[in-house]
This record gives structure tokens, sequence and C-alpha cells, in this order.
């Protein structure tokens, strides 16, 4: 299916549940170069869409726009989208390859949610990866940033459950890791954490259970400053 040149935003829940939709990756759904927003569920339930080809020029896909497309199997953002909202792939359990805009500054709350995703490069421009973005995405196996990333913010439970973790680098520049982060991440064994870290909330690594070391880049000072939560039993080893 093709969208028509001249449209310029396809309105909230346009195409909520037509099942029918771009029903191989042979047929994807394409948007046209003048399209610049794509609003609210306005692919919600579109259980058929294999495929879909971003233009470049979109800048904003809003708020649950592909919620429970259950085929889809990629998504490709353009450098133009500035925003991608809230579960706006939630329940897309086929879709495993994800590449971001380098001007996307948040990740929302439960954005790809479910996903089935292996790796994922965190551009450089994210400063928030939001509550539960990228919960239960049991085959995610590697989470990468960019050189120079302005992550500030891994917010409540955003990696949570994603059971086939094992690499992740977190960048110096993060201060917030809130909590169950990384809870139930159960092939983790060890990471480091930034010393640019100031609050590192409850159970954020809980029910990991091959997590064997957790160091933290900094002095034993900078770390006895970090405003921590409950975190049971975990040991956290200072690098000087």
């Amino acid at each position: 299916m093709t969208i028509p040149e001249g449209i310029v935003t396809i309105e909230d829940g346009a195409f909520r549940k037509c099942t029918s939709l771009a029903p191989s990756a042979m047929y994807p759904l394409v948007f046209p170069s003048s399209l610049k927003s794509i609003g609210a569920l306005a692919f919600y339930g579109c259980n058929s869409i294999a495929k879909v080809t971003f233009n470049t020029g979109l800048q904003s896909i809003g708020k649950s726009a592909f919620l429970e497309c259950t085929k889809l199997t990629s998504a490709i953002f353009p450098n133009t989208v500035t925003e991608i909202g809230m579960e706006a792939f939630f329940g897309c359990y086929e879709l495993s390859t994800i590449t971001l805009s380098e001007n996307l500054k948040v990740i929302e709350e439960g954005t790809f949610h479910s996903g089935k995703i292996t790796g994922i490069i965190i551009p450089n421009s994210v400063e928030t990866i939001g509550n539960s973005a990228f919960d239960a995405c049991h085959s995610l196996v590697s989470v990468k940033f960019s050189s120079g990333s302005k992550l500030k913010t891994i917010d409540v439970g955003a990696f949570r459950d994603c059971s086939a973790l094992i690499e992740i680098n977190l960048p110096y520049g993060l201060t917030h890791i809130n909590s169950y982060a990384f809870a139930w991440c159960s092939k983790i064994s060890q990471i480091t954490l930034p010393s640019s870290l100031e609050v590192f909330g409850d159970g954020v690594f809980s029910n990991c259970s091959k997590l064997s070391s957790v160091k933290f880049n900094g002095t034993q000072a900078q770390w006895d400053a970090v405003q921590k939560g409950n975190n049971g039993s975990l040991q956290v080893t200072p690098a000087r």
C-alpha cells in the first residue's frame, strides 16, 4: 500500500484495525515524501503489516501509532524523525530490525516493548530511555551507545526482562539509572557503572542471576555520594 504524495498528516486512528494492509514484505506500507506526522493509533492493530518504508521528511510518530502490528519486522527511521510517541511499537512481536534517527532525544515509555530485536545502537542524540522502553525484548543481546552519547537517564524497567542481554557498555554522562532498569536480565555477568552516576534506584539488577561483577568507574567517595535505592546484597566495586 502506498500513501499518495501530498499527504502531510495521517490523523489519529486513521487506519486503526485495518487488518489487510500491506500483507507481506513484498508489498510494504510506503509513505510519501510529503508526510510530516503519523498520528496516535494511526495503524493500531493492523496485524498484516510486515514492512514499512518511512520517508525522509517524516518528523513525528504518535503514541501507539503501530501498537500490536504483530507481523511488522523492521523499522528504519530517517534522521528527520525527532519524536516517537510512547508505546508506538508496543506488542510488535516480530520487530527484529531497528535503526533509530540520529536526532531522536527520547525513547519513550514502552516504545519497543516485547519486540524481537537482537541488537540496538542508541544514537548520541538520545538523552532519555523511558520506562519499559525495551521491556521484555527477550532476543536483545547487545545494546551499544554511539560515541559522544548524551544519555542522562535510563528509566524504570527500561531493559527489564531482556533475558538474552549480555553486552551493554554504559556511557559516561549517564546520571540516573532508575528502579528495575535491568531487572531479570538473567545473562548479564558483568557491568561497569560510569563515574557520572548520581542516582541508582531500587532493584536495578534484581534477579540478574549470572551477575558476578558490578564495577563503578570512579572513586569510593564518588560512589558514596550516589543516591541509592534498595539493592539488597548487591556489591559494587569502585575502580579507584
